[in-house]
């Protein structure tokens, strides 16, 4: 069943608090009423069940997706045989990179439950920053900051790979001095022990000699 406008506004206004939302949401209530009334005119409530698509790599459209209700996974492709995958729920924000600069798609988008979407194309925020030019720069803004925050957790990430990845070399380094010290004194064991066997013998052959000379005189 399709949401209304009016019930849009109730559902957002009771679910989608500022304080309740985590930080990459987007915020409704940094709209007025009049503002916000407007932003779900210009913009197509949509539906989906739990599994169909809600953006497709191979999508034409730019257009921007906010969660109003229900979860959505990300599927975000790292290789061929590898993808990285994100959870959102209300107030979470998809479509928004090529939103901002027109460019294709960088991952699908599932319904991860029945959800609802508000969607937006950059035509009809144009219209939008027409009507309400403050209110326009307030989407704008907001989105600016859900993309900083993700780029932010990806700087992190990324140090954090650096920094895993130079405990690993620096323990690899350590396990390999360990290694060869432990394979060089072995070594020295060995061939002390081949020294013992190669003087033992020398030893029973001097005293063989020795016998065998006392015997002749």
């Amino acid at each position: 069943m399709t949401i209304t406008t009016e019930d849009l506004i109730a559902t957002i206004q009771s679910h989608h608090q500022s304080e309740s939302l985590p930080p990459q949401s987007f915020h409704f209530n940094a709209f007025d009423t009049k503002e916000l009334r407007c932003l779900l005119e210009i913009a197509e409530i949509t539906d989906f069940s739990t599994g169909e698509p809600v953006i497709k790599l191979s999508d034409d459209s730019t257009d921007l997706y906010i969660l109003v209700q229900g979860q959505v996974e990300i599927i975000v492709p790292i290789t061929q045989e590898r993808t990285k995958t994100l959870t959102l729920g209300p107030g979470g924000v998809v479509g928004e990179v090529a939103f901002l600069d027109g460019e294709p798609r960088s991952a699908d988008v599932l319904a991860a439950s029945p959800c609802s979407v508000l969607r937006i194309s950059r035509e009809s925020a144009h219209k939008f920053g027409t009507k309400y030019p403050n209110a326009s720069i307030q989407l704008y803004q907001q989105l600016s900051t859900i993309l900083a925050l993700r780029l932010r957790r990806l700087d992190l990430f990324d140090a954090t790979e650096i920094a895993r990845d130079e405990e690993r070399k620096a323990l690899a380094l350590e396990l390999h001095d360990e290694t060869m010290a432990e394979l060089t004194a072995l070594t020295m064991e060995l061939a002390i022990l081949g020294l013992g066997g190669d003087l033992k013998q020398e030893s029973q052959a001097c005293l063989l000699y020795t016998s065998d000379a006392a015997d002749e005189g």
